[in-house]
């Protein structure tokens, strides 16, 4: 059975072209791919279907660690607020993507803001 992606092209800031050749994909299942560009920073992915018809969500590229692309870059800081408010003012900004409130009273709703 053919690929669905005739091809994955990767676009350098130099504008060259890296191959990565036809791919196999399915409905509704993420397509991960792991590479090394060495070191080349990639601008732009373009993607050849043999299906006209084929949509794609999403492209997601990301760095590992360590790498120079990322090195002026800062985590994202998240700032949870609550109604009614926490008890507590040490809670500040946090990287993490997950949060547990460790204070909760049963039977009291609660609504959350992240900034």
């Amino acid at each position: 059975k053919n690929p669905a992606l005739a091809n994955i092209e990767l676009i350098t800031e130099e504008e060259k072209s890296i191959s990565l050749g036809p791919q196999h994909v399915f409905c509704d299942m993420p397509l991960t791919i792991h590479l090394d560009t060495h070191k080349v920073a990639i601008a732009a992915v373009k993607l050849c279907t043999f299906d006209e018809k084929m949509e794609i969500d999403a492209v997601m590229l990301s760095s590992g660690p360590g790498s120079s692309f990322c090195s002026g870059c800062q985590p994202l800081l998240y700032r949870i607020q609550r109604q009614p408010p926490f008890t507590s003012t040490s809670l500040s900004a946090q990287t993490q993507q997950t949060f547990t409130d460790s204070s909760v009273i049963q039977g009291v709703k609660y609504q959350y803001t992240i900034q």
